[in-house]
Parts: structure tokens; C-alpha cells; sequence
């Protein structure tokens, strides 16, 4: 029988790959991403910005994210009609969102000729 500090390398060998292997499974989870959505209006007096949310960069679902005058971050469902407007509305006043998400567009930046469309 062997000495059980011989097989200590064996097991701190097998704790490395098992973590290793863990790791490269999570790696395209995104924290910061809006796991529901609501379709409940918001005023255009709460929002200060918005930024939008995609699939593309590993959130689960496309939201749009309007960020309030107290800074909460309400998501909602993406292609609405009144979340159109109050984008078109906010993008009209030039408010431009403080932070940046996936590949959001602050309140205010136009999208390029090329770009897909933000909604749908």
C-alpha cells in the first residue's frame, strides 16, 4: 500500500481539471442580463436612457433596458409598441445611456446604415 501523501498530487490534479472544466462551461454567462420582462408602460418622466439587450451576447432573451431617473433598470419586452416610441422619444431629447450593454446603443446614438434593426 502506498503512502497516501504519494497520491496528493494525483487528487490536487484531478481538483485542477475538474474546475477546469466547470470554468469553460460557464464562460459565456453574462451577469448583467434581464431574465424577464414586463410589458407594463413606463412614463417618459421616469427614464432617463435605454440600452438594448441581445441574445447575441449571451443574454437569454432580447429586452429593452430603460434605466430610470433613480437609476433602476426596468426591462422591457423588445418590439412593443409603446417601448418603440418612448425609444424614439428618448432618442429625440438626445439622452444618452451612462453605461453600455451588449451591444446597446445609449439613448440618443443613431444606428448605422448597416446595423440591424433595434427591434423585433
Amino acid at each position: 500500500m502506498r503512502p497516501i501523501w504519494t497520491l496528493l498530487p494525483l487528487a490536487v490534479l484531478v481538483v485542477l481539471l475538474c474546475d477546469t472544466v466547470y470554468m469553460q462551461g460557464t464562460g459565456n454567462i453574462v451577469a448583467d442580463c434581464c431574465l424577464r420582462t414586463s410589458d407594463k408602460r413606463i412614463p417618459l418622466g421616469a427614464v432617463r436612457a435605454y440600452q438594448i439587450q441581445s441574445q447575441n451576447n449571451g443574454c437569454p432573451k432580447n429586452a429593452v433596458v430603460f434605466i430610470t431617473k433613480t437609476n433602476k433598470q426596468l426591462c422591457s419586452t423588445q418590439g412593443l409598441k409603446w417601448v418603440n416610441k418612448l425609444m424614439q422619444k428618448l432618442d429625440k431629447l438626445g439622452k444618452k445611456s451612462g453605461k453600455k450593454k451588449n451591444t446597446a446603443r445609449g439613448a440618443g446614438e443613431r444606428r448605422n446604415r448597416g446595423d440591424p434593426p433595434t427591434h423585433g
